[in-house]
């Protein structure tokens, strides 16, 4: 756009037509701007509304690459064989050096194990203040003065015996008045312990001739 230029020493009436040439050469500038304006949208809208899916280089790039008519997941071979292919055990690669039956078999022995089992534990853990060292710890029972023991291998069972031989312990405490199994006091007529009372009479009795059972009572 080219705009005409004043002459500064004229007068503004003979420069008066530049200026209205100017203002519609500025007018038109605009008008053809706007339409060029408005043409760029249109193709803008009309690129936007069509069917024509437009792709970026890095998809026409991977699209020229792809060899014609290749299939999708279509595998030519298997280990260097072709057609039906029949994969076994030795196709594997990384396999483990164990065979099929015996991985099988781990499969099955793993599979046997309850949830939450542990390693095998010790067979008694404590029996009063005896503590079991190991997993296969045993346990013997012996006998004591009076008690006998045997076992029975068969049933699994043990036999405690008191033989009646067996040394009894303290227990006069018990046969006295206040015990728990107390014999009866002496009478005149029947035998028995001699209570404290006979005894305190017993000892108020001075030594002498000998004495009659009233003399005792008196």
């Amino acid at each position: 756009m080219e705009l005409n230029r004043l002459t500064g020493t004229n007068r503004i009436s003979e420069e008066y037509n530049l200026l209205n040439d100017n203002a519609d050469t500025i007018e038109q500038a605009f008008e053809e701007s706007d339409a060029s304006v408005v043409g760029v949208q249109q193709n803008l809208d009309d690129h936007e509304a069509d069917d024509t899916r437009h792709w970026t280089t890095a998809d026409r790039d991977k699209m020229n690459g792809i060899a014609p008519g290749a299939q999708v997941n279509s595998v030519t071979s298997v280990a260097g064989r072709t057609g039906a292919v029949a994969v076994g055990w030795t196709d594997v690669e990384s396999r483990p050096s164990s065979s099929v039956a015996a991985i099988d078999a781990a499969v099955t022995k793993v599979g046997g194990i309850e949830a939450g089992a542990e390693v095998n534990q010790n067979a008694f853990a404590q029996v009063n203040n005896i503590t079991a060292s190991s997993e296969s710890d045993a346990l013997t029972i012996t006998g004591g003065t009076g008690i006998s023991v045997s076992t029975n291998p068969t049933t699994k069972t043990v036999n405690i015996t008191a033989t009646g031989s067996s040394t009894p312990g303290p227990h006069a405490a018990s046969h006295l008045e206040d015990g728990s199994d107390p014999i009866p006091l002496a009478t005149p007529t029947n035998g028995g312990l001699m209570s404290a009372e006979d005894k305190d009479k017993l000892n108020s009795i001075p030594s002498g001739p000998p004495w009659t059972w009233a003399d005792l009572e008196g």
